[in-house]
């Protein structure tokens, strides 16, 4: 078994958890495999998870720092507590715990409904992926980074989270939960990247730590940084003393105190971490080699295995070279360290890879996986098909709303119209009745008026025919024609005559016939008018001849000028 049966063995796995998608930490990985990328988070809130000698822990009260840039093969990941101390200026200070991507061993990223450590609650909550999962496997656990020159006494109410804190900073595998409600869309699409970029399968292409992040110096505004590993005083709760400190680290006490440590010289520093037997947690900067795989990690631990107890509590915290830049292990230099076994070869890598038994136990995976995902499948087609008939339920209730609402807007409306009508519609009957009636009164008024005066001016005038014709006194200028004249003529006629005169005389060529017409009606109708007219200048008589001619005289029925 060589090479390809590796490749098929990675490509089944891929193709498995990529398909059934609740774990995405192979899938996402072979497709973003060729893609860059870049996380940059930075006190993003959430919850974390662990165990402690098979008890499960839990805290919702600490954010994730994360920082990945596949261009530049840096990363680095962080988790931080804002906890009370006692004698601290400010009052609150954040502790971290310092994860470095030379550690990590593996990286998942799963989904979740909740981040509640046992099963039993966790059934309590509804079957909705509210949550992402990060579960970093560490081969080193984080380290405790608290501030210098200020004891760690925490407050009553920060006594948890410390506790929380110290608790984490001795385990290597470690869960935090980030709400997928808070992360876009690119977010949750980097993060499932993670998985492929700490792949074991991508051992010289891991990302190193990032050192201006990584940095203690620029941590608490300037003032620095000090690791603290309660892992170390840990081993033996007995003692009370402060333990024997390499040159240059801090150390603890057990009242949880953090006292700083003699400086030591930058030559001192660099033949401590070259006589050192295990692998630091950062590189060299002129030694660029990655950790090759978990064989190294295998060969790294059975180091510290076969270490002396006098070894196991020296204690380690990197501390910053001359230029402030790449932090460093500093240990001891009095004591005799084993030496490395030789570096595995590429044969060793192919042969602990080709092993039947791993491929049996992935093919027990796989197959347990397929047999999970696919009872999953049936539990979403099951409920696919109730969601679809509760909206085929739902959308013919609104069908009948809408149906139902239509109805009865409609017939309240008519009842509302019926209603109204029956108070106003015999008010306006009669208002109407009664403006035609008075119309019809106005009209015949008029007409009999018309026709009276009409029926008076013909007897006149044949009145006045037959005494000129019988007394032959109609001579021009004759007294006696003057006298019979003014004994015979309706009052107001010579003023109508001599008002009838000057409008012949004077628009005689400014108006059609039909317009003078229509003002000697005018003034036969309205004798007085005639008489005001007489009264009046030139430009008075012309503005109530122009209103004269443009009036009309209307009938009932019928409207003439």
């Amino acid at each position: 078994m060589g090479l390809e049966a590796v490749k098929t063995c990675q490509l089944l796995l891929i193709s498995a958890h990529g398909f059934y998608g609740d774990d995405i930490s192979a899938a996402s990985g072979a497709e973003n495999h060729d893609q860059d990328c870049i996380i940059d988070l930075v006190a993003r809130p959430g919850q974390a998870s662990w165990e402690v000698e098979g008890l499960a822990r839990h805290t919702p009260d600490l954010k994730l720092d994360c920082f990945v840039d596949t261009t530049d093969r840096t990363a680095f990941f962080s988790l931080r507590g804002q906890c009370t101390l006692k004698t601290s200026t400010p009052a609150h200070v954040s502790l971290f715990l310092f994860i470095y991507p030379e550690d990590i061993q593996s990286l998942e990223v799963s989904y979740t409904s909740s981040p509640l450590p046992h099963p039993e609650e966790q059934e309590a909550v509804p079957d909705i992926d509210r949550f992402i999962r990060l579960r970093f496997i560490i081969t080193q656990p984080p380290s405790l980074v608290a501030p210098k020159h200020q004891p760690l006494q925490p407050k009553h109410r920060s006594e948890a989270l410390f506790d929380a804190l110290q608790s984490l900073a001795t385990v290597k595998d470690i869960s935090f939960y980030l709400d997928l409600s808070s992360l876009p869309i690119e977010i949750q699409a980097q993060l499932a990247c993670l998985p492929s970029i700490f792949s074991s399968a991508n051992i010289h292409s891991r990302p190193r730590t990032h050192v201006n992040r990584a940095s203690l110096v620029r941590l608490y505004g300037g003032a620095g940084g000090q690791t603290v590993n309660p892992s170390t005083t840990a081993r033996e709760p007995g003692h009370h003393e402060v333990q024997e400190a390499q040159p240059g680290s801090p150390t603890l006490t057990t009242s949880g105190v953090l006292q700083d440590a003699a400086p030591t010289s930058t030559q001192t520093r660099k033949r401590s971490a070259s006589a050192s037997g295990f692998l630091p947690p950062y590189h060299n900067r002129h030694d660029e080699r990655d950790i090759a795989s978990s064989s190294n990690l295998r060969l790294f631990e059975s180091a510290q295995e076969n270490a002396s107890p006098s070894q196991e509590l020296t204690q380690f915290s990197p501390t910053p070279d001359r230029n402030g830049k790449r932090p460093r292990l500093a240990t001891p230099s009095d004591l005799d360290l084993p030496s490395l076994p030789p570096t595995p070869t590429a044969a060793d890598f192919l042969e602990a890879s080709t092993d039947p038994s791993k491929f049996y136990t992935i093919r027990q995976q796989l197959l347990t996986r397929i047999t999970a995902l696919e009872t999953r499948n049936e539990q979403l087609l099951t409920r696919n098909v109730t969601l679809e008939a509760r909206v085929e339920h739902s959308s013919k209730l609104e069908d009948w709303f809408r149906l139902e609402v239509r109805q009865r807007v409609g017939g309240e409306v008519t009842r509302q119209l019926d209603k109204l009508h029956h108070k106003t519609g015999r008010k306006w009957e009669e208002e109407i009745r009664q403006e035609v009636r008075d119309q019809i009164t106005q009209d015949v008024k008029e007409e009999l008026y018309e026709d009276a005066s009409k029926h008076v001016l013909q007897r006149i005038a044949a009145v006045l025919v037959e005494a000129v014709d019988g007394s032959g006194w109609l001579v021009p200028g004759s007294t006696a024609c003057e006298n019979l004249l003014s004994r015979s003529v309706v009052p107001g006629e010579n003023a109508l005559y001599t008002a009838v005169a000057d409008v012949q005389k004077t628009h005689a060529g400014e108006m059609s016939e039909e317009e003078m017409a229509r003002v000697i009606d005018y003034l036969e109708e309205n004798p007085l008018s005639a008489v005001k007219y007489n009264a009046c200048r030139e430009t008075m008589r012309r503005y109530f001849v122009g209103q004269w001619k443009a009036t009309r005289k209307r009938t009932w029925g019928v409207a003439r000028w």
